[in-house]
């Protein structure tokens, strides 16, 4: 609680700013004078500089930005002429300060900021000083916020060389917008407009000096990602919700240091990402994978990919030749693990083993011993020659071959299985799949016998059925990489790291993947190693990502949906958080010692989007996605409110020694 002697101290530093800033320099609006009486600038600006909070100049608050002076806040404000009833948009959030001042006289403000950082600490400052009803939003400011529009009045706290026409576009009939208009190195004006129908009016105010306005359309980054000015105490769902988050604004700055804490007895750690294609997604679970390998003794990493090219890349990384020398993931999706993101964190893994005996590398292995990916690609080829009526139906089946997607057009099985029609592309795999595990090099060195031997035994079933694609083959995948996973875990030290898809990583049983009967890997090492086994999942709210539109198809960058309602993206959306962790364990003990019953905004079921390598484009197309209650389906989730696609890597002829394919050079 603020001493009350502070209080007064701070009251009488306002009411002095008042008098001799604003008042004698011809400020009379009431109202206006009594906002900046109320709002206390020194929570605004950062604690070294609080002792000249009321100094009437800017201050800096970070990322090249500062405070506006008082007397410039209360200007603006009164030239908008806000009125108790009006909708406000703020173009510049900053340190919050104005958008508190334009609260006090607002029915209703919008603010939007470039700066994820500010809108952090400008959403922080809101909610202390209990201007909790501001929406705060990490986007590009020109967009304005045009799902809100149209607005009463519009203040833009940076200057630009001319008015932005979508700003215009969002005013209200009879509507007022106040801007800095000018060069950044130059003479600037502040600019009112006033709308009339669909003309305007400008009134010049007098020179000003501000920061430049900023666009990210060159870049393309113009979906807004929300950030959250609510308090978090008490009522909804997404405040109950955001009370649990641990909020970050960039992949850098994310602090993992609680989440490296909860996984700090795990045996297995597994990271599941909702789409494949997401740059963010890569990025911070590249972050997770070295938090893990230097602080938690993680050495075996397990790539959801096929085993014969992840045994390329682990040969690379340990700087020894391969069994074999062809380059790896040439087969689609190739852009899921060739992209630059994984391929700088195979440079890091290359470096850490480079500087540590060989007793203490970093092993990867690939989960999918049957090479999958080789193998679909593979029968395509020899369908495509003996029947392409089969190959057809088998590409549609391989972009839906998960249960919560129905397949389109006639099956496979309504003729002779493609495995059959294949055969020697079936016996060559089988027999591929069997010398592999039977290797006493490699990955298969560190299985015992019996995990082996258990393997090479379901080899022949796991094999057709990739290839037909049948409705057994997700519950077989399941069962084959959990068997595989329980002997790797069992010869590691430390906890072993999977890389995968939130599909398979979740709890089955928390999902209606377990009313169709589907296991996932996630739900056999809960029943196996229990609270040992971490499961983290990956969610986005909108942009981009690096897809195809039909099995086989080329890679696109393709836009995502938005958020369906009442879906987990909505939820997270509706936090305001730009980007957060959130410790689901936590959550649900709360709940269970007796806390809100909203279960940390997940009580029962919500839609939840998971895209494979193939995005449906195509009208009628069923949509992607999951009904699960997340918090028994993760223990942990990381959310990224605007992500982007990975940058994919072009397939070369060798791997080079000094680096992977595409990736950044190892050291």
């Amino acid at each position: 609680m603020t001493d009350p002697v502070d209080q007064s101290r701070w009251a009488g530093l306002r009411a002095r700013m008042v008098a001799e800033d604003l008042e004698a320099r011809g400020l009379s609006d009431r109202r206006v004078l009594a906002a900046m009486s109320v709002v206390p600038r020194e929570r605004f600006v950062p604690q070294s500089l609080a002792a000249s909070a009321y100094d009437d100049r800017p201050l800096p608050i970070g990322e090249g930005q500062t405070i506006s002076q008082p007397y410039v806040v209360a200007l603006m404000a009164d030239a908008a002429d806000v009125g108790p009833q009006d909708r406000v948009l703020e173009v510049g959030t900053g340190s919050g300060y104005a958008a508190a001042v334009l609260d006090e006289l607002a029915d209703e403000v919008w603010t939007v900021e470039r700066h994820g950082d500010l809108v952090l600490d400008a959403s922080a400052a809101l909610r202390d000083t209990l201007h909790g009803g501001v929406h705060v939003r990490w986007s590009d400011g020109t967009l304005g916020w045009p799902e809100a529009a149209p607005f009463d009045a519009i203040v833009v706290a940076a200057a630009g060389e001319r008015i932005p026409v979508e700003l215009v576009d969002q005013l209200a009939d009879g509507g007022r917008l106040v801007m800095p208009v000018g060069p950044s190195d130059g003479p600037q004006e502040l600019v009112l407009v006033r709308r009339h129908g669909s003309t305007t009016i400008e009134e010049r105010l007098g020179q000003v000096q501000f920061v430049p306005l900023v666009t990210d359309r060159a870049s393309g980054n113009s979906a807004s990602v929300v950030a959250s000015a609510r308090p978090s105490t008490g009522g909804s769902e997404p405040d109950e919700l955001a009370g649990y988050c641990e909020p970050f604004s960039s992949i850098s700055g994310a602090d993992l240091t609680g989440l490296v804490d909860r996984t700090a007895s795990a045996r297995v750690v597994l990271l599941g990402e909702s789409t494949w294609g997401t740059s963010e997604f890569h990025q911070l679970c590249a972050r997770i994978t070295r938090a893990l390998v230097t602080t938690s003794g993680c050495r075996t990493i397990v790539i959801d990919a096929d085993w014969p090219d992840v045994a390329v890349l682990d040969a690379w990384c340990a700087r020894r030749r391969p069994d074999r020398a062809t380059v790896p993931f040439t087969a689609f999706p190739a852009w899921r693990w060739r992209n630059q993101e994984f391929g700088t964190l195979l440079s890091w893994v290359r470096g850490w083993n480079s500087e540590h005996p060989a007793s203490d590398a970093v092993r990867l292995v690939g989960l999918d011993v049957d090479a999958g990916d080789v193998l679909r690609a593979r029968a395509l080829a020899a369908l495509d020659e003996r029947d392409p009526v089969v190959a057809d139906a088998a590409r549609r089946r391989y972009a839906a071959a998960v249960p919560w997607i129905h397949p389109t057009g006639p099956a496979p099985s309504t003729r002779s299985p493609a495995s059959s029609l294949v055969p020697d592309v079936v016996d060559d795999a089988i027999a591929a799949a069997v010398d592999r595990l039977g290797s006493a090099t490699g990955a298969a060195a560190r299985l015992d016998p019996g995990a082996r031997r258990a393997l090479m035994d379901a080899t022949e079933a796991s094999v057709t059925g990739i290839v037909d694609a049948g409705p057994d083959w997700w519950s077989v995948r399941e069962r084959r990489s959990t068997e595989l996973l329980g002997a790797l875990v069992a010869a590691a030290d430390g906890p072993v790291l999977v890389w995968s898809h939130s599909s398979r990583v979740g709890d089955a049983s928390a999902t209606d993947l377990d009313l169709a009967g589907a296991a996932s890997l996630g739900q056999a090492c809960r029943n196996e190693w229990g609270t040992a086994a971490h499961l983290i999942g990956f969610g986005t709210g909108s942009g981009s990502v690096a897809a195809a539109s039909s099995w086989g198809g080329h890679t696109e960058v393709l836009r995502l949906g938005r958020s369906r309602p009442g879906s987990v993206e909505e939820m997270f959306t509706s936090t305001h958080f730009p980007a957060c962790l959130v410790d689901l364990r936590s959550a649900v003990r709360s709940v269970a010692a007796g806390g809100t019953d909203a279960r940390c905004g997940n009580s029962g079921t919500r839609p939840q989007r998971v895209l494979g390598p193939v995005v449906p484009s195509g009208p009628g197309q069923r949509p992607d996605e999951l009904q699960a209650d997340l918090a028994g389906q993760f223990d942990e989730f990381v959310w990224i409110g605007e992500t982007s696609a990975v940058v994919p890597v072009p397939v070369r002829s060798v791997i080079r020694r000094d680096r992977f394919p595409g990736g950044r050079s190892a050291r």
